[in-house]
C-alpha cells in the first residue's frame, strides 16, 4: 500500500479551538453537589428533596460533560485545505472544507437579547460509491456556551481560514 507523505511547515499550520469555559463547568459540578447536600438536609419534604436530587443530577451531568468534551470545535488551517473537528458525547468527527455544505450565523431574540448561534451543515463527500443509501448529512448548532466566545469571533476565524460563513 502506497501512502502519500507531505510536509507542512509549522508557519503554515494554524490550529484554533473553542470550548465551554472550565470555571463554569466546574461551577456546575459544585452546584450539583451543593444541591445534593441540600436534598439530604431537607429530608422531611420528600417532594422537594426529589426535585432537588433531579436538579442536582442534571447540574452535575451538564458540568461533567462540559468539562470532559473539550474542545467542542477545532479549526486546523493548513492553507489550501482547512478542516473542522466537532466533538460531541459520541466522539469527534473531522470534516474537510468540501464536506461543509453551509455555515451560517443564526440570531434569536431571547429574554430581550439577541443571541447568536453558529449552524454547520455537513454533507461528507463519498470517495467511493456506497452500496447503501444512508444519508450522512448532519446539522450542528453551537452557541456561546459551547464555544466559550462570541459566535461572531468564531465566524471571523472560519472566514479567515477559507470557509464561507453566511451572516
Amino acid at each position: 500500500m502506497f501512502v502519500d507523505k507531505f510536509w507542512i511547515s509549522m508557519s503554515d499550520l494554524h490550529v484554533q479551538s473553542w470550548s465551554s469555559p472550565k470555571p463554569f463547568a466546574f461551577g456546575l459540578v459544585i452546584g450539583g453537589l451543593a444541591l445534593l447536600i441540600g436534598a439530604g438536609i431537607t429530608r422531611d419534604d420528600i417532594a422537594g428533596a426529589v426535585l432537588m436530587i433531579i436538579a442536582a443530577f442534571l447540574m452535575f451531568s451538564f458540568g461533567v460533560v462540559a468539562a470532559i468534551i473539550r474542545p467542542r470545535l477545532r479549526l486546523v488551517s493548513t492553507g489550501a485545505s482547512p478542516t473542522v473537528t466537532v466533538r460531541t458525547i459520541f466522539g469527534a468527527q473531522t470534516y474537510a472544507a468540501t464536506d461543509v455544505q453551509r455555515i451560517r450565523i443564526l440570531e434569536f431574540r431571547r429574554m430581550g437579547r439577541q443571541i447568536g448561534h453558529l449552524e454547520f451543515e455537513f454533507d461528507p463527500q463519498e470517495t467511493q460509491a456506497s452500496e447503501s443509501d444512508v444519508d450522512d448529512s448532519r446539522i450542528v448548532v453551537m452557541g456561546r456556551w459551547e464555544l466559550g466566545v462570541d459566535v461572531h469571533d468564531v465566524a471571523d476565524a472560519l472566514d479567515a481560514a477559507g470557509f464561507h460563513v453566511e451572516r
